[in-house]
């Protein structure tokens, strides 16, 4: 699964309530694989989360590679 999160969080207004944006981890992959962005004053900040009974930390690091590498041909092309 590929995720972009490139909007700021909203802003809510619940009559006197005050509401705080909680980052939440988790330590179980919802799916295999899942590769999340965000939009940041200093560029793209990437997440990976992955099942680990499928994937190895090495395995996702060389992923994480060759999807840096798309990137730059892709980027460097456009």
């Amino acid at each position: 699964m590929f995720v972009l999160q490139n909007n700021d969080a909203a802003d809510f207004d619940l009559d006197g309530l005050q509401i705080t944006p909680v980052e939440q981890s988790s330590s179980v992959a919802k799916v295999d694989l899942t590769l999340s962005a965000q939009q940041t004053p200093q560029g793209i900040l990437c997440h990976w989360e992955f099942a680990s009974d499928l994937f190895t930390q090495a395995r996702i690091e060389r992923l994480a590679r060759h999807f840096e590498q798309a990137l730059q041909v892709v980027t460097a092309t456009a």
